[in-house]
């Protein structure tokens, strides 16, 4: 009886055993071997392998983003298994591998410290040594004291003191200095620390193997929303006889808890943050008093172009990008690889460089600003895949302003301005001659007249192109004739007068707008 409850007992063990062999998790240590950065969000691959041990055994992809949604993980894998299941949760306990830039910022918190011990054992050496000197005042001779002893003895002990308190001085600033950067040092140590210390995911993924033993390759692609980009440009004239340049760049930041260390980036114009349900039209109702309309649903409105690189004038990221076109989004991918750690800074990119056509002219609005401006009207941006962004305008190697650029009210020719001219003289006078009121039966009529002259004092000649207006009546009982225009072109839509010229160097032109204003007796009509 005893050898048969012995034996019992012995499989009982090995039945638990073997439960909790079974239930054992397998860490597999992966590696970041891509990223798809989109618009909002970014796509993460790693890699890693792992041994297997035969059975059912779970598999546990560690030290992951915190902010992976479940439903966009994918694995994939090589090797004698099957897939049972795949689940994300969260570790509270565990945190990331410190980054490369905290590792730094430690090493240089620590060669600060050093410093400051130095300093500190520098500036008691010099009390000591003051110390020492004060305590050694007394001077003293067999013979008594003659005054060459006596100078030299003060001259001494000055010279000495002096130099003792002046290097006491030196330390005492520098380390203060020192004090200073450690506290910030400190600072961004904590803030970092503090965000790195934040919960991680985890993918644990339950497989089953024939084999008792062997090694499997796991390939684990995630979507995190705590990435993304934005494009920004640099147009660049260098000559106004010239084309323009267009350096297209890529703002990218993550606050994964990843750091993506050296390793291929493909920017993707994509956005899965906004969906990808069609918008649906629902009834539209009309109603009377007042009329009421009831619209629902959103339009978007897109643009799908064939991308051309053009050939770069200097090595950049530019120069090692490929363009693919896919059915909905197009993706750069930068064949060089970065290192982008997880932080809240943004690292620019160069993704393309191209020249673009451009007719150059001077615009001016005297009735608003007696400055003109330098504006480029560039055709050919259609083709390439640009974005609405931010756009950083250089003059001949200067920066002259920003402007921004938006894809979906842009017309085929993409106007810039690139910043006043001084050199170019405007003066907007009011003709007090022209100016008259008179009666006309029932009506008032009012003619209104000025003189705008432009002068060009640079060595070359300019393209000019003035613009000023005249009313435009809201009612038929207001009547607004044109009366001289000096040849301007008029938009009677909107009133806009238009004078196109040439403007040879040292040389002026002047214009001349008159315009009458009809309008009802006892009505006032506010002319400015």
């Amino acid at each position: 009886m005893k050898t048969t409850i012995r034996y019992f007992y012995l499989a009982a063990m090995l039945l638990i055993f073997q439960v909790h062999a079974s239930g054992k998790e397998t860490p597999v240590k992966t590696k970041i071997t891509h990223v798809t950065v989109f618009l909002k969000g970014a796509q993460i691959t790693r890699k890693g392998t792992v041994d297997l041990t035969g059975g059912s055994q779970t598999i546990v992809f560690h030290s992951l983003s915190s902010d992976i949604q479940p439903g966009s993980i994918q694995v994939d894998g090589r090797g004698n298994f099957t897939i049972m299941s795949v689940k994300y949760r969260t570790n509270y306990l565990n945190k990331n591998e410190e980054s490369p830039e905290l590792q730094g910022l430690r090493k240089e918190l620590n060669a600060l410290n050093h410093s400051k011990d130095l300093f500190s054992i520098q500036m008691e050496v010099l009390k000591g040594q003051e110390s020492m000197l004060q305590k050694n005042q007394t001077v003293s001779g067999q013979n008594g004291l003659n005054i060459t002893t006596l100078t030299n003895a003060m001259n001494f002990y000055e010279q000495k003191m002096k130099d003792i308190k002046t290097r006491q001085m030196e330390v005492e600033h520098k380390s203060k200095d020192l004090a200073k950067r450690i506290k910030r040092m400190t600072l961004q140590i904590e803030e970092l620390a503090r965000r790195e210390k934040m919960s991680t995911g985890e993918v644990a993924v339950t497989v089953s193997s024939n084999v008792k033993t062997g090694t499997a390759s796991f390939i684990l692609s995630y979507y995190t929303s705590q990435a993304g980009w934005r494009p920004e440009y640099d147009v660049r004239v260098n000559d106004i006889t010239k084309d323009v340049k267009i350096n297209y760049k890529a703002f990218i930041k993550q606050t994964t808890g990843e750091t993506w260390d050296k390793i291929p980036v493909t920017l993707s114009t994509g956005n899965p943050a906004i969906g990808g349900n069609k918008p649906e039209l629902n009834p539209w109702y009309l109603d009377f008093k007042p009329v009421t309309v009831y619209s629902y649903g959103t339009r978007r409105k897109g643009m799908q172009v064939k991308a051309e690189m053009a050939a770069p004038s200097t090595r950049t990221a530019a120069a090692y990008t490929s363009v693919i076109q896919k059915q909905t989004t197009t993706e750069f991918e930068i064949m060089l690889p970065y290192m982008i750690p997880s932080e809240n800074r943004e690292q620019a990119v160069t993704i393309k460089e191209v020249t673009l056509p451009a007719v150059y002219a001077y615009y001016v609005v005297p009735k608003l600003d007696r400055d003109a401006f330098l504006m480029a009207s560039v055709t050919g941006w259609k083709k390439y895949d640009f974005l609405s962004g931010k756009i950083n305008l250089f003059l001949e190697g200067s920066f002259t302003g920003t402007s921004w650029l938006d894809v979906s009210a842009a017309k085929d020719t993409l106007q810039l301005t690139l910043g006043r001219d001084k050199r170019i003289k405007v003066e907007r006078e009011n003709i007090r001659d022209f100016t008259q009121k008179q009666m006309l039966g029932s009506n008032v009529k009012e003619i209104h007249g000025w003189k705008i002259t432009v002068m060009n004092t640079k060595k070359v000649a300019i393209h000019l192109i003035v613009e000023e207006q005249i009313p435009v009546s809201k009612r038929k009982e207001i009547v607004v004739e044109p009366l001289e225009l000096s040849g301007a072109r008029l938009d009677k839509l909107t009133g806009k007068c238009v004078w196109d010229v040439n403007l040879q160097p040292e040389k002026q032109q002047s214009f001349v707008l008159r315009f009458s204003v009809k309008y009802p007796k006892g009505k006032t009509v506010y002319i400015d």
